[in-house]
């Protein structure tokens, strides 16, 4: 008996040892960390004209399909540059500075569903998209001791970082305003003046689907709140909630992006010169505009939101946010 119970010991101990370190680092052995972890792409390099970057979310690599999901939505952005803008805003999409992808990288933060995300994302250089910078979401297990936290964390130095697009301070929360973030918020913002135009990327809603108490407490965005008060933020972008608009909180514009997973198959361009702010919805799958919200960045003007697929698109324009899912 003992050596029945010896045997079955023996086993599930070697099972365990297979599934969460051996396989875990045979994941991960052919994909190499940068020597040098870098925040984001092009990051403190001064900069002049337009700013363009990509913004996708939730793509859940590890679920049946997606890998084949995001692999049509990465062509399909590969083909955005130097496709004419929405005719309202006319010109041609420049070539994006980077692409952000914010947060529900994996379905559940296992190794392998990292390793295929980086693959997808961060094992080639692709000049028409834009280089990747990433967060974790929920479903990413956000830390940094899981598995994708500890990748994140490879590739972009920190969890928590703010870099220098042109004048612009981006900020990334990464899960959102949680007690740590904002703790690191504040002390982001303590070394800033007022006036410093910022963004900030995070995967949680702040109104709408997902966005109850269960994901951020009242009193966290009440905080969030406060230390924004009276600063410059020209625009909050997240995920977490799979569909795509645009709404506004507490005075700020926020925008939605769209997940390969479910109908909203869309990906957000964004434009930032030093008068206009543009940030338009492209629905990948029928390779069309969706909706395009153009605003001043200087005066109280709250902009002008265009729904550009029609009042009876499928899915539909979510204007006025939020629809019920």
């Amino acid at each position: 008996m003992i050596l029945v119970l010896g045997a079955i010991l023996g086993l599930g101990t070697g099972l365990w040892w297979w599934n969460h370190v051996r396989r875990a680092a045979a994941a991960f052995r052919d994909l190499p960390l940068p020597a040098v972890p870098e925040a984001a792409p092009g990051a403190n390099v001064p900069r002049s004209g337009a700013l363009t970057f990509l913004v996708v979310a939730d793509t859940h690599l590890g679920i049946p399909g997606m890998a084949e999901a995001n692999a049509a939505m990465l062509a399909a952005l590969d083909e955005l540059p130097g496709m004419p803008w929405p005719s309202p805003l006319g010109g041609v999409v420049e070539p994006p500075l980077a692409l952000a992808v914010l947060g529900d990288l994996t379905a559940s933060g296992q190794p392998e569903q990292m390793c295929d995300f980086e693959h997808l994302y961060y094992a080639e250089s692709h000049s028409r998209r834009g280089p990747t910078v990433a967060l974790a979401g929920n479903h990413d297990r956000a830390s940094d001791t899981s598995p994708v936290g500890r990748r994140l964390l490879g590739w972009h130095g920190s969890l928590l970082r703010a870099w220098d697009w042109g004048e612009v301070r981006m900020l990334c929360l990464d899960l959102g305003p949680t007690a740590p973030a904002l703790a690191w918020l504040e002390q982001e913002l303590a070394k800033l003046p007022v006036e410093r135009p910022l963004v900030i990327f995070q995967h949680l809603a702040l109104l709408g689907p997902y966005s109850g108490p269960e994901w951020l407490p009242e009193e966290r965005k009440t905080r969030y709140a406060k230390l924004l008060a009276g600063r410059r933020v020209l625009a909050i972008f997240h995920g977490h909630f799979h569909g795509s608009g645009h709404y506004r909180w507490q005075g700020i514009d926020v925008y939605n992006t769209g997940s390969p997973r479910h109908r909203w198959c869309e990906a957000l361009a964004v434009r930032l010169t030093a008068k206009r702010l543009v940030v338009a919805s492209w629905n990948w799958q029928t390779k069309r505009w969706w909706w395009m919200h153009d605003k001043p960045l200087h005066g109280n003007d709250p902009g002008v939101f265009t729904n550009l697929a029609g009042a009876t698109a499928t899915p539909p324009v979510l204007n006025p946010y939020p629809l019920k899912p």
